[in-house]
């Protein structure tokens, strides 16, 4: 048979924390600046509330609560070193 559901769900956390790690990478100094700076307290809360290990979600509430946080990923992203 094929892979089990937990073994795509733990692919899948993989992928999303390797895309992360692939973003934050490419960050500048002032890119690290600027997005602490962007912080409001609702996002704060959210990076309060969730693990390293509950990623997807976190990304989600991120995204929800300050949108522009996906414009400066897919820039980095795009734009990476």
């Amino acid at each position: 048979g094929g892979p089990s559901r937990e073994l795509r769900k733990l692919r899948g956390e993989l992928n999303r924390h390797l895309l992360l790690r692939k973003v934050l990478h490419n960050f500048t100094q002032a890119e690290y600046v600027m997005l602490l700076d962007m912080l409001n307290p609702s996002t704060r809360k959210s990076l309060g509330s969730f693990t390293r290990d509950e990623i997807g979600k976190l990304l989600f509430h991120i995204l929800i609560r300050q949108p522009s946080f996906m414009l400066l990923t897919m820039r980095s992203f795009l734009l990476g070193k």
